[in-house]
């Protein structure tokens, strides 16, 4: 079966009913074929409008094809790398603001582009100062395997875009408690206190 016609298998078939064996074919295919992963990066990149459900099983397959990569010896996934543009944009959509899934972008994110600085960056980069969800899927994206934290001239960066949101937004109770769980005890607030305000954030949290 042609990989579109087995992509449109997978997308048209509720998650809980997905064939585990034909999901490992397709996984295995895009993993180890030039010619079908053409195919499928077309496909991805011709769609602008996806339903939620369709970029979530497309994420997933794409973070389960890297995961593979670094044990199977016959996977080169070099070709979907132009795909990271694409994992950017869907990771800040409101739907995916998740706990468990935030970091699974970051984590895929840095797996295709191998430059955890250039993730942070760009993370900080897609931060809409007014959009309080933008702020906290941020956030959530930097509690997993990786000290995003290391690069500081970008830690500041990110901590002013944080200062600035929580000022701007009026619903920013969200902001401030997924910072206090997730960043507080990654960094030392006191490192950063040239940073104008940045007393503000330490005496966010409420186990000072």
């Amino acid at each position: 079966m042609d990989v579109i016609l087995k992509l449109k298998v997978l997308l048209s078939t509720d998650v809980a009913l997905v064939d585990d064996e034909k999901y490992s074919e397709l996984v295995d295919e895009l993993g180890t074929s030039s010619r079908s992963q053409t195919e499928f990066i077309n496909y991805v990149l011709s769609h602008e409008i996806l339903s939620a459900e369709d970029e979530y099983k497309i994420f997933m397959l794409l973070s389960e094809i890297y995961t593979l990569a670094e044990y199977e010896k016959n996977y080169n996934v070099d070709k979907l790398k132009i795909l990271y543009e694409w994992v950017l944009k869907v990771m800040f959509k409101k739907e995916f603001y998740n706990y468990s899934l935030c970091y699974v972008f970051s984590d895929l994110l840095i797996k295709m582009s191998k430059n955890i600085k250039q993730v942070f960056q760009d993370i900080i980069e897609k931060i809409d100062v007014y959009n309080s969800v933008s702020v906290q899927i941020a956030i959530c994206s930097m509690y997993g395997y990786y000290n995003f934290f290391e690069y500081k001239e970008l830690t500041e960066k990110f901590l002013n875009k944080i200062l600035i949101a929580i000022e701007k937004n009026v619903d920013n109770q969200g902001i401030i408690d997924d910072f206090n769980y997730f960043v507080m005890e990654r960094i030392n607030i006191g490192e950063y206190k040239q940073l104008e305000n940045i007393s503000k954030l330490d005496n966010l949290n409420p186990n000072k």
